[in-house]
């Protein structure tokens, strides 16, 4: 039988796509998955951490709401994360620590909690850009 695996999806830059983000997406074994510039909301589903293969997530420019779910550290190759301008709030998860291949990542015009990073967070030795 045809089986189709996916490697990439972007269906971003479709303000026509609206709707929440399925708690399916975490069986999907994804490199990269470009959802930004969407007119999808509700909350990130704690699912989407068990892509263990997503190196890219591209979320940034949409309706995503709520607190930025710990699981998104278990995305251990991730190399690019792209949450800012969303509605997304809270602290920044200390799971983010686990993120050691993470070169990239995008926090920009989110509500995260003022004060100090978590310890955890330094645990990036990769990370070379944060905006």
């Amino acid at each position: 039988l045809f089986q189709l695996q996916l490697h990439c999806i972007n269906i971003g830059r479709n303000r026509n796509l609206e709707g929440t983000l399925s708690t399916y997406i975490g069986q999907m074994a994804l490199k990269t998955l470009y959802i930004d510039r969407t007119d999808l909301y509700g909350p990130i589903p704690t699912e989407i951490g068990q892509m263990s293969r997503l190196e890219i997530l591209s979320m940034h420019y949409s309706d995503f709401d709520g607190t930025i779910p710990a699981e998104i550290g278990d995305c251990s190759n991730l190399v690019e994360l792209h949450l800012g301008w969303t509605w997304v709030e809270g602290s920044i998860p200390s799971e983010f620590g686990k993120l050691t291949n993470l070169r990239y990542l995008d926090l920009s015009f989110i509500a995260v909690d003022s004060g100090t990073l978590p310890t955890e967070f330094f645990g990036m030795t990769n990370l070379g850009e944060l905006d």
